[in-house]
């Protein structure tokens, strides 16, 4: 038995199937509904799977079928590679970033600006892998997310032409290779799920599987078509004697049917037993890919591909299916982040409807006329390249400019710059606060001023530390600032937590650690005269406590954990000051709703929604809300009267007219949660730098 087969024996044609087509609509109609109405279809993410297996069938027919008809050309090969997959994607990204200059503010921009490069230089999944998840929230806030698929792609392709070739040149046996990168492929797939699920979602490595299960079939389709299309058992009955009496034709379009019917089953399985939880790939993705595995096996005749895959509906949409793969996620997204929250229905198959025209329009005016042209000559596709690169570099140059501020959308709106903590934290400070390397584990907040003895340490979490930097940022040559800290983590002696005060909170028992290596760096350190207390009102409330030494209730064995805190500096020779916590107002970017743009229309369309009426909180609604935490606080005092209560809200509420705003005079108050902007942080930090400042202390 030959390695491979025989240079002169002729493989099947290829010829056009619209089944095929057919499948692609599957396939693009399941990811375009899973974007537009999730809840609706929780597993229609699963079409990127049929996708893959039809790639990997129709390209590995292409190049088996040029190596036995000795006319296979690598660099042909990647021309007819960058004019199928380079103009329509020229198109978008050009789209995407002038509809972002006149629409986004300038964070936006900027991680558009990023994706845009990540996009053209096809590595957008390693991108997304490195900032979040496919699921996560913030995914709907990237309008180029889903190129990550078509990255994948292409670094399949980058390689999998030349193995393929070197193979064949070697003579080695083909399939053989193909089942052993397939096994290989999918065993580190579910390896890696185990591990480290996004990174098994979005790494080449465990995705190749599906790509080389469609090149298997390919290989079996080409090279051995009458065994696959009869599926063997016509092959068996006739082997053993028994041909006679079977219409093996009207049995191999039976067996087609049933397989077609199964296959169908599969990726309908799939899309309805999938979701956001589900383990994905590994397992899972067997349902899609054995599903288009099977379609495609059953051929065209098959009466599920015959009737449903080649009707007239499946097939123009099957046509247009990589154009709207790349128009619809960009609408839905630009939709998302304007509105600053889910576009209504109505909206959403509007925006649907505008995706399927702008890829007819690309597939008739862009993509066809390119794909299909008789030019020859290299100049086609290395303006293509060029088109390209220039639309990544564009795109990484916003992102290295910061998102271009000087558009002119940034003064339509609030300036969001200003909902950020600690920019340019290098300049004041630096990541040392006298806690030993292992100790940072559980210190995460470690900060010292640069070049400037401590004399003041804000002990807290992560409250404390939006406080920190206005603090040392407002500090004076002779008084360095020290931070220590951890999330979540109240500043207590003798006093443990002992449950989280929501699902995200981090490991409670880590703060004992925490607070004793903060405790033990500030009262071994002479130098620390003052001591800042900050943390969240929700920390203090929402969780359950414990004093080592007594069975107090938990709101008195938080009381007893601060007090201790405050008797044993105080015995220590520092002063000792509370910081009361802010009022608890909405994300920032919540309150950018409704937007200015560029575009009138738009105006008109985003002024229809309300603003989140969360964004301003009357200090009526303030007082009543903050009782309990207020006279928490009235008792820590009342316990240690020589405890300083240092007070911020009247500086972030305004209290002449009863309010407490998320910003003043354009600039946010809040940065991410509840927590203080810079701005914020620099009014307090110069208040209480002031306070520091006066006779006795």
């Amino acid at each position: 038995m030959k390695a491979v087969p025989s240079a002169g024996k002729k493989p099947g044609a290829l010829s056009y199937r619209p089944d095929i087509d057919g499948l692609r609509a599957v396939a693009i109609l399941s990811v375009v509904l899973f974007h537009a109405f999730p809840g609706r279809l929780p597993g229609g993410y699963a079409g990127v799977d049929i996708f893959f297996v039809i790639s990997g069938f129709l390209i590995s027919s292409i190049i088996f079928k040029g190596m036995v008809n000795q006319n296979f050309s690598i660099v042909e090969f990647y021309v007819h590679r960058a004019k199928r997959i380079f103009p329509a994607l020229i198109i978008v990204l050009m789209a995407c970033y002038c509809f972002a200059w006149m629409v986004l503010l300038p964070d936006e921009f900027k991680l558009l600006g990023k994706h845009i490069a990540s996009g053209a230089g096809f590595v957008q999944n390693l991108m997304l892998w490195r900032e979040a998840g496919y699921f996560d929230h913030a995914s709907e806030l990237k309008p180029l997310m889903h190129l990550w698929s078509l990255a994948i792609e292409e670094q399949f392709y980058l390689l999998y032409p030349l193995l393929i070739l070197l193979a064949w040149r070697s003579g080695l046996n083909l399939l053989s290779i193909l089942l052993l990168l397939l096994a290989t492929s999918f065993g580190w797939d579910l390896w890696l799920l185990s591990k480290d699920p996004t990174a098994a979602f979005f790494l080449p490595q465990g995705r190749f599987w599906e790509l080389l299960s469609g090149g298997c079939l390919a290989y079996l389709q080409m090279f051995h078509r009458e065994k696959t299309s009869r599926f063997g058992m016509a092959i068996i009955l006739r082997q053993h004697g028994f041909s006679s009496g079977f219409d093996l034709n009207g049995l191999t379009e039976k067996l087609n049917t049933v397989l077609s019917c199964a296959g169908l089953a599969l990726i309908a399985l799939s899309i309805a037993l999938l979701n956001k939880d589900s383990l994905f790939p590994g397992a899972w993705a067997l349902l899609p890919v054995m599903g288009a595995f099977l379609l495609i096996l059953s051929g065209p005749i098959a009466w599920v591909n015959k009737h449903i895959l080649s009707n007239r509906f499946m097939l123009f949409i099957g046509a247009i299916s990589y154009p709207l793969y790349l128009w619809h996620w960009p609408l839905l997204s630009f939709a998302y982040i304007m509105q600053g929250d889910m576009p209504s229905t109505v909206t959403r198959v509007v925006l649907l409807a505008i995706a399927v025209l702008l890829s007819w329009l690309t597939y008739r005016l862009i993509e066809r006329p390119i794909r299909f042209s008789e030019a020859k000559g290299w100049w086609k596709p290395a303006f293509l390249c060029l088109l390209l690169s220039a639309a990544g570099y564009a795109g990484y140059n916003a992102y290295l400019r910061d998102g271009l501020d000087f558009r002119p959308i940034t003064k339509m709106n609030l300036d969001v710059r200003t909902a950020v903590v600690g920019v340019e934290r290098d300049r004041y400070a630096e990541d040392n606060c006298g806690v030993s390397d292992d100790g940072k584990k559980f210190v995460s907040f470690c900060h010292e001023s640069k070049g400037v003895r401590e004399r003041y340490a804000v002990w807290g979490d992560s409250k404390g530390d939006a406080l920190y930097w206005g603090l040392v940022r407002q500090a004076k040559q002779d008084g360095g600032w020290l931070m220590l800290g951890r999330y979540s983590c109240a500043p207590m002696v003798g006093v443990r937590r002992t449950s989280t005060y929501s699902a995200t909170d981090y490991d409670p028992a880590e703060c004992v650690r925490s607070n004793e290596l903060a405790f033990q760096d500030i009262m071994s350190n002479s130098n620390i005269k003052v001591v800042v207390l900050a943390t969240a009102q929700r920390i203090l409330l929402n969780a359950s406590y414990v004093a080592d030494a007594s069975a107090e209730s938990s709101r008195q064995a938080v009381i007893s954990g601060l007090t201790e805190a405050v008797r044993r500096l105080e015995s220590a020779g520092k002063r000792v000051i509370f910081v009361v916590d802010n009022p608890t107002l909405p994300e920032a970017k919540s309150c950018l709703a409704p937007r200015w743009t560029e575009v009138p229309l738009l105006n008109a369309w985003l002024q229809q929604k309300k603003g989140n009426p969360d964004c301003n909180m009357s200090y009526q609604k303030y007082l009543h809300d903050s009782q309990e935490y207020r006279t928490l606080v009235d008792e820590l005092h009342a316990r240690n009267p020589g405890l300083l209560i240092y007070n911020p809200v009247p500086l972030l509420c305004d209290l002449k007219r009863g309010v407490c705003p998320i910003e003043r005079k354009g600039s946010f108050l809040y940065s991410y949660g509840d927590h203080i902007s810079d701005y914020a942080n620099n009014m307090i930090g110069r208040d209480l730098i002031g306070v520091l400042g006066s006779p006795g202390l």
